[in-house]
């Protein structure tokens, strides 16, 4: 999976993270795991680090999936 490099400073850059985690989420609730996958791998790189959140009911079928592993290993 290519890492998507995110050069904004600061707040910017958390807001890229948010916004990421937020298509992540929005991604799963239409079922579409590449989607899901790229976005999460998109926030992690920008500075997503919510473990509680990856660990939520919804995330779960995917942790099996070495997509899911490899963008969440850091």
């Amino acid at each position: 999976m290519t890492r998507v490099r995110c050069t904004a400073p600061g707040r910017h850059r958390d807001a890229v993270s948010a916004g990421h985690a937020g298509l992540a989420g929005l991604a799963v609730t239409r079922n579409e795991t590449g989607q899901v996958l790229s976005h999460l791998d998109a926030a992690v790189t920008a500075g997503y680090n919510d473990c509680v959140a990856l660990h939520m009911a919804a995330l779960r079928p995917l942790h099996g999936d070495p997509r899911f592993r490899s963008c969440t290993s850091g």
